[in-house]
């Protein structure tokens, strides 16, 4: 008998027993969901593009190594444009987040500036002495 796996009411997966008569798990993949990683160039501040067309939050792991330096996210229309500061109709830029080494930062906080940028970056406040990769996580 085939039983669907559910979570928050949506269809994860399904179980389908086998020729010996015990379930298989079949999981299906999570939609609206991405990882990316993007790298930040040794001696660089900004990072590599995101494309952000289909999602509207965004969370970062920062890595084991960073230079002290704050993170903010730069944005542009056009995939490979430049990428400029992210500003909300009450003037106020997307504010810089001050990071430490293995923990995650969401920044739903602040997704309405974010709603409608097509491609954005993480943009270092310093210089990194090393090139740094952040694994981007992106939900719908």
């Amino acid at each position: 008998m085939t039983k669907q796996i559910i979570y928050h009411g949506q269809v994860m997966g399904v179980s389908e027993p086998d020729d010996n008569g015990d379930q298989a798990l079949f999981v299906q993949p999570v939609q609206g969901y991405k990882e990316v990683d993007v790298v930040i160039a040794q001696d660089g501040t900004i990072s590599t593009e995101i494309d952000f067309r289909e999602y509207k939050y965004i969370s970062f792991l920062m890595p084991a190594a960073w230079t002290s330096a704050t993170i903010t996210v730069k944005g542009s229309a056009v995939a490979g444009g430049s990428k400029v500061v992210i500003t909300g109709d009450d003037g106020t830029a997307f504010p810089a987040i001050t990071v430490a080494v293995d923990k995650i930062y969401s920044v739903s906080v602040s997704a309405l500036l974010l709603a409608g940028v097509h491609y954005l970056a993480l943009v270092s406040s310093a210089a990194q002495t090393a090139a740094r990769t952040i694994k981007v996580m992106l939900k719908a």
